[in-house]
């Protein structure tokens, strides 16, 4: 069986590690003029049917949840599904510029000063043999606890905060989630690859602390020698 290799290499640039879940705030001191609330209203999507305890948003721009008041702006949710309306694709920096950009302009105000609160790494690869059979081999991770209560899916909870290290299985999650209508693009790399893990390590509090970029912004994350750190 191969060596889980990609543990080692999940830094490196040039295999496309991937940006995918943010969660960002910005206030109107981070932007050169004010916003108006009912204009940015105006341009989102009902989330009625998303919502749920503890979940309220203003409304939606594609899958990215937005809150929105005089105060603030909280944006949360996948950039590559927001770009690419899929994640299997591996997504990096470049990608992540033209995602912001689109978002800055669809919102209707400028997010690259915007407050990151949460920032999923993530990475997809594809292997010879079926996922699960790789998890005996990740036996444990200082700090973490070890969790495998579903079958396609290993999991590292932190013990001190909100962070978490996840293997699973992706054709099988996008199968399961997408019974009814699977997008074409997912479709066609479905038929693709075999077998596709996805690492996903969720820094869900505290990122800029995690990742030793001091008051970490949007802005940050399109720098390449931050890219290198993360």
């Amino acid at each position: 069986m191969e060596v889980v290799f990609f543990c080692l290499t999940l830094f490196d640039l040039e295999n496309s590690n991937m940006i995918d879940t943010i969660k960002i705030i910005i206030t109107p001191n981070d932007v050169n003029k004010p916003w108006n609330v009912d204009e940015i209203k105006n341009r989102l999507m009902s989330a009625d049917k998303y919502k749920r305890r503890g979940f309220n948003p203003s409304g939606l721009i594609r899958n990215m949840s937005v809150c929105v008041s005089e105060k603030s702006i909280y944006i949360e949710g996948s950039v590559a599904k927001y770009l690419n309306t899929s994640n299997m694709v591996n997504f990096d920096f470049r990608d992540l510029k033209l995602a912001i950009m689109k978002l800055s302009e669809e919102l209707g105000v400028e997010l690259l000063n915007a407050k990151i609160l949460r920032i999923d790494i993530a990475a997809n690869f594809e292997l010879k043999n079926e996922i699960c059979d790789y998890f005996p081999e990740l036996h444990s991770l200082k700090y973490f606890q070890r969790d495998t209560s579903k079958r396609t899916t290993l999991r590292f909870y932190s013990n001190t905060d909100r962070n978490n290290l996840v293997f699973y299985d992706k054709i099988k999650e996008v199968i399961s989630k997408n019974k009814n209508k699977l997008l074409k693009d997912d479709s066609s790399i479905i038929d693709t690859f075999g077998n596709l893990m996805r690492y996903e390590f969720m820094l869900q509090k505290s990122p800029s602390k995690h990742l030793k970029i001091s008051d970490l912004r949007v802005k940050d994350l399109l720098d390449p020698k931050n890219c290198k750190i993360i």
